[in-house]
């Protein structure tokens, strides 16, 4: 499976966990349509979600960390250590709330 390998490569990993974070997505959006067209980044859009549902898991039932596999807990801190970058990068937008960085807002067009 192509998750297997995804789970494993570190910086590809890495960059997709920022991507995910930082490119729009969905239907009409630039994001989706790279990714829709790459297997590549569609075996790291698995695993991401994966590494979420863990994430949410442990929220609800806590289990030692023992228990996770070693890719999995390496992925967790890499989701966690983007959301801390991205969180230290970007700030909503005071018209619709979507993440901005600069002084336009991608999604409203709101200036700030």
């Amino acid at each position: 499976m192509e998750m297997h390998w995804a789970s494993r490569d570190r910086q590809h990993l890495e960059q997709a966990i920022w991507r995910h974070l930082t490119e729009p997505s969905g239907p009409g959006k630039p994001g989706s349509a790279r990714r829709a067209g790459s297997g590549n980044a569609y075996a790291f859009d698995l695993w991401i979600a994966h590494l979420a549902l863990v994430e949410q898991v442990l929220e609800l039932a806590p289990i030692p960390w023992q228990e996770l596999r070693a890719e999995e807990l390496d992925g967790l801190l890499l989701l966690r250590a983007a959301r801390e970058r991205f969180r230290r990068e970007y700030y909503p937008c005071a018209e619709c709330g979507a993440p901005v960085k600069g002084k336009i807002c991608p999604r409203c067009g709101a200036v700030s």
